[in-house]
């Protein structure tokens, strides 16, 4: 289905021709995507906060609600900026400081199994801290997608599975990435705030930022997901990448500080895995729970979610392209999924520059 523009009631979404990308381009895009991206479900640009381009495939439309998958990773990322700016949190806090019922009180006995290795890695975990969660720079063992992720999703206890794990180096140093460390900081940032999550995030995000929330499942506890699991359409997602791109600002309403979005967008841990350099094309480092590339000379910060949700900010060129994918029989998996969604943004990013 490909859905024709139309003037909209609400202001960011109307489309208006002084905005407009290269019809050209755009047709090439539309093109490609029905023919050798079926998952695809939509995408929708912006520009000078206003919709551009907008798209639709495969049946969706712009009131289906989709999984954002790790895009909640960024969202959640928002709300510890939120948490910071009303003194709930600070970003070197430990997490043994939140939650101390997670960390031992004292020494475990001398008849303890492996006691010199257990000391060592309850020393560890204890000074993880509220940044080195956002910049996933745990120092945690976590194998994306291996058997600790089958694990962390059947258990009934998911928070404490995560920061009983092992630490295999030093907090602070590494960059891995960890869905089991963003939902221990969920988990560090219900505490916080002092109430259940998601009616806080409600009331003192996504509400103010006009960002509805669909939806947000839960883990084995009844805990919202931490860095997953989020439900949100496409326009949504737009929404929320030109929140970022306003510096926290959007329809002249401050939701977050200036100075938080531009270290989210920095440039703070470097990223050596093989897996994620083949996944995003010219790759270029990682913020608070947001990725950093390149694309024609342009520095683009991406909200990224598994299968190929994406909300993505090329602050240079006043740019948002946002689209999210389905994931199911369609999806050909993450990597070839993201490679052919970052060769059609590469070609809308390289129309606007020219």
């Amino acid at each position: 289905m490909i859905l024709a523009l139309a003037v909209l009631s609400v202001s960011p979404f109307v489309s208006q021709s002084v905005y407009a990308q290269d019809p050209v381009v755009l047709a090439r895009v539309d093109s490609t995507a029905r023919a050798s991206l079926p998952a695809l479900q939509g995408m929708a640009v912006m520009r000078g906060g206003r919709l551009a381009w907008e798209r639709y495939w495969g049946g969706a439309d712009s009131a289906t609600a989709f999984n954002v998958k790790s895009v909640s990773k960024s969202l959640l990322s928002a709300l510890v900026g939120v948490a910071v700016e009303q003194r709930k949190v600070t970003l070197d806090q430990t997490v043994a400081s939140i939650l101390p019922g997670l960390y031992p009180k004292s020494p475990p006995p001398a008849n303890r199994m492996f006691r010199p290795a257990v000391v060592q890695n309850d020393s560890a975990r204890a000074t993880i801290t509220v940044r080195q969660l956002l910049t996933m720079t745990s120092g945690y063992a976590w194998d994306e997608g291996g058997p600790v992720l089958a694990a962390f999703i059947v258990s009934t206890d998911p928070v404490r599975l995560v920061a009983e794990s092992q630490v295999a180096t030093v907090p602070g140093q590494t960059w891995n990435y960890t869905t089991g460390g963003t939902h221990l900081l969920a988990a560090a940032l219900t505490q916080a705030v002092g109430a259940p999550l998601e009616q806080w995030a409600r009331a003192n995000f996504f509400g103010p930022a006009g960002i509805r929330l669909e939806g947000w499942d839960v883990d084995g506890a009844g805990k919202p997901v931490g860095g997953s699991e989020m439900f949100l359409t496409i326009r949504g997602l737009a929404r929320f990448g030109q929140l970022y791109l306003g510096r926290g600002t959007i329809d002249g309403k401050r939701i977050l500080p200036a100075a938080w979005v531009d270290t989210s967008f920095a440039k703070l841990a470097d990223i050596a895995s093989p897996r994620y350099k083949e996944m995003i094309s010219g790759l270029d480092g990682y913020g608070y729970l947001w990725w950093r590339r390149q694309s024609s000379g342009h520095t683009m910060i991406g909200a990224l979610g598994h299968g190929g949700q994406f909300s993505l900010v090329v602050p240079s060129l006043d740019l948002v392209i946002a689209g999210a994918s389905a994931l199911d029989g369609r999806n050909p998996g993450v990597v070839p999924q993201f490679q052919g969604i970052f060769r059609l943004v590469d070609q809308i990013v390289a129309s606007v520059s020219r």
